[in-house]
């Protein structure tokens, strides 16, 4: 395994990189060189959002309630909502 951060210069890719606990349900490893943690890009768990949650954005956005408010209400991030909306609004302008 090798190190993702692209400024760790680490010559011998042996016995540099060891487990180093769980985040999230995720496999952490530590670098030994660069002594920095990390989670391999293909265990990082990306949540989209449900068709029942879309519903409830759209419903929600129709009623002009605001951004955060709905984040707060679906426990979301305010980017992902921001996002969708966004992107859907792009959607329609095609």
């Amino acid at each position: 395994m090798k190190c993702e951060y692209a400024d760790c210069k680490t010559e011998n890719h042996k016995n540099h990189i060891v487990k180093y606990g769980f985040y999230d349900g995720s496999q952490r490893y530590k670098c030994l060189n660069c002594n920095r943690c990390f989670i391999k890009q293909e265990d990082r768990k990306r949540k989209s959002l449900t068709d029942y949650e879309k519903h409830i954005i759209d419903r929600l956005v129709d009623e002009n309630i605001s951004y955060r408010a709905i984040a707060r209400v679906l426990k979301r991030a305010l980017s992902t909502i921001q996002n969708y909306v966004y992107s859907k609004k792009n959607k329609i302008k095609l």
